[in-house]
């Protein structure tokens, strides 16, 4: 999939007057090119991802044959068109474009054909137009863009209830969009860990200490906190079957309607969840609709909080959460080894960064289908700068040759200089008002110090309180005050100027070479 154009018809938050085409002309580039939004913290940057989750999210809802969604739930305010390709194998790829200008439903077309739009009016071809997935990450509390994600998992959630009580031989389909809450942190490791190949473990090994899972406990406990048993599915029944056939452990309370699975990481547990599940990203859908049964343990009221208007229009709420003991589905007691020293830890005991690591890259690690859509808004803010350098890199050697596309989010210049100059964009906010436009110069290999002195401001590679206390001392002009400050000041670029205000000062006898033979050189 290749994302090419979107145009908003309407005011979207931030934005007005939307509409650029995100891939210029540019040569054939093998590796992945993914879509890089750039900016300041509330440039507007995150919007354009909150656009694209509300079209995408939009659309699968008013697709899927639910029958609980009410009319109000499949209505957007957002008037747009999108443009994008679709790979097909073996054939070259199909234009799709999607406007909705109206209150109408969207009308989808096919311009495949030297641009010409040829409408689709059947369904089929409408859900078959769409990306095969659509994955949504956000590494802080953007609720405007979970929000989206939410509404849909609640409606399928209610789908699923419906056909447990009156038809429980109906098979619901899951939608194709995820939001990779942070609540599925643990899900994403265990499941890398199961069916990673060797060099994608590797991958993991040489970025984090982890070098595998040792052990995890799921739970599924089909009694409400109020009493009342959840009802299910078969598609549920045969879930917990399967869990059960891959534990090392099993046991049932039936007076709690509780099962515990107990498992042990080795060659036979990995064996046998491939017999079960088939692939990882089959085990995490398993997994992540057994998850969305924690809502039912909220009241009713609670269950609904992403079909509020409030949220949909972005005013901050925090989405209601589960006690551990009262959760219908819960991942616990995850312990992994680690190297360095060699010994199991529980999975708490792994910094900030390598949870965001594990979740990004295991996120797309476990989603190898062509076509997948992938928004990430800031998806490195909890890395070091090594892994900062090194994250498109990472990125390609996950899915180089994969058909997918990635619109990321970023303040980053090391992240900015992997990314091309068709394919960049920069977001400024000038006195309340947002601006956006396509980068002017090529990005790709671009040093950090130029990126920050053009995109975000940034002429002076040190702090401001170093940089401020060293132009007072060379303003004041006195050598004695200023021979005294070169050891105060690490070294830099600016600094230079310093030891230049003291070389040329007319009272002075030392060379700047003697100051410091390494800069004066």
């Amino acid at each position: 999939m290749r994302l090419r154009r979107l145009r908003l018809l309407n005011d979207f938050k931030s934005l007005t007057a939307f509409d650029h085409e995100f891939r210029g002309p540019q040569k054939a580039v093998k590796a992945v090119a993914p879509v890089c939004l750039a900016g300041l913290n509330g440039s507007g940057k995150s919007n354009v991802i909150e656009a694209i989750s509300e079209i995408f999210c939009h659309l699968e809802l008013t697709l899927l044959d639910y029958e609980e969604v009410t009319t109000r739930a499949k209505e957007t305010e957002l008037r747009f068109e999108i443009d994008y390709d679709l790979q097909i194998a073996g054939h070259d790829p199909r234009r799709i474009r999607i406007r909705k200008d109206s209150k109408q439903g969207a009308r989808f077309y096919d311009l495949t054909d030297e641009d010409e739009e040829q409408e689709m009016t059947a369904w089929e071809e409408q859900v078959g137009s769409l990306p095969t997935r659509i994955l949504g990450y956000s590494s802080g509390l953007n609720e405007t863009i979970s929000a989206v994600f939410g509404a849909n998992q609640y409606w399928y959630s209610e789908e699923v209830g419906q056909a447990a009580r009156t038809d429980r031989s109906r098979n619901v389909d899951h939608t194709r969009t995820l939001y990779m809450d942070y609540d599925n942190n643990a899900a994403i490791a265990v499941v890398n860990y199961l069916f990673a190949s060797e060099d994608e473990k590797q991958l993991f090994r040489e970025r984090v200490r982890i070098d595998d899972v040792h052990s995890f406990r799921i739970a599924v406990h089909l009694k409400r906190p109020n009493g009342k048993a959840v009802e299910t599915t078969p598609e549920i029944d045969d879930s917990v079957k399967r869990l059960k056939r891959c534990a090392a452990v099993a046991w049932y309370d039936e007076g709690q309607l509780l099962w515990t699975f107990d498992f042990f990481v080795n060659d036979a547990t990995r064996n046998a969840f491939l017999d079960q599940f088939k692939s990882a990203s089959q085990l995490f859908v398993t997994l992540y609709k057994l998850w969305l049964l924690n809502s039912l343990a909220l009241d009713r009221e609670s269950r609904r909080f992403y079909t509020r208007p409030t949220v949909r229009k972005g005013l901050i709420e925090r989405p209601p959460t589960v006690p551990l003991q009262d959760k219908i589905f819960a991942l616990t007691r995850l312990r992994l080894r680690i190297e360095k020293p060699r010994c199991v830890i529980d999975y708490a005991g792994i910094s900030d960064g390598e949870h965001q690591l594990l979740h990004v890259f295991g996120t797309i690690t476990m989603f190898k289908e062509p076509n997948t859509l992938f928004l990430l808004d800031e998806p490195e803010t909890h890395f070091n700068p090594k892994w900062r350098v090194d994250f498109i890199h990472t990125l390609n050697q996950i899915a180089e040759k994969r058909e997918q596309e990635f619109v990321l989010s970023t303040h980053s210049p090391f992240l900015i200089s992997d990314c091309r100059q068709a394919n960049t964009f920069q977001f400024r906010r000038d006195n309340g008002d947002i601006s956006v436009k396509q980068v002017s110069f090529e990005t790709f290999g671009a040093s950090f110090d130029y990126l920050l002195a053009q995109l975000f401001d940034l002429p002076a590679m040190i702090s401001n309180q170093a940089i401020e206390e060293l132009r007072e001392i060379i303003h004041r002009d006195n050598l004695q005050e200023m021979l005294a400050a070169v050891p105060r000041f690490g070294d830099s670029l600016e600094k230079r100027f310093l030891y230049e205000k003291i070389a040329q000062h007319p009272d002075n006898q030392t060379a700047v070479g003697e100051l410091n033979p390494k800069e004066g050189a």
